[in-house]
């Protein structure tokens, strides 16, 4: 969780793509490689939690071994609240319809 909490106070806004790619932009020394290794799990779970649907094994095996690449996953943003890491989804106008967007992209992938 050391590194998750480093690259969210470093970034500008860490989400979910950046965290699925291994980069995020670093305020002063712009994109950067990010190598999560034990906290990546805790990172999908918490992904995991915040697309929802039933089928939530499908949904981490292609977060997990896919590339996925889709705008719905630049949306989930990691943000540390009262020092607990939290994952949070920023909708456009529908909330529900995109985050179904992004459960079929998944699924399909």
């Amino acid at each position: 969780m050391k590194k998750l909490n480093l690259a969210i106070k470093n970034g500008a806004q860490l989400n979910a793509q950046e965290i699925l790619n291994g980069r995020f932009y670093h305020d002063k020394k712009g994109w950067t490689k990010l190598d999560l290794k034990e906290d990546k799990n805790l990172a999908l779970e918490m992904i995991i939690k915040v697309i929802g649907g039933r089928k939530k094994d499908i949904i981490k095996s292609r977060l997990k071994w896919s590339n996925p690449q889709h705008w719905g996953l630049e949306r989930i943003v990691f943000v540390n609240y009262h020092g607990k890491i939290r994952a949070q989804y920023y909708a456009g106008q529908d909330h529900p319809y995109e985050l179904n967007q992004l459960r079929k992209y998944l699924y399909s992938i």
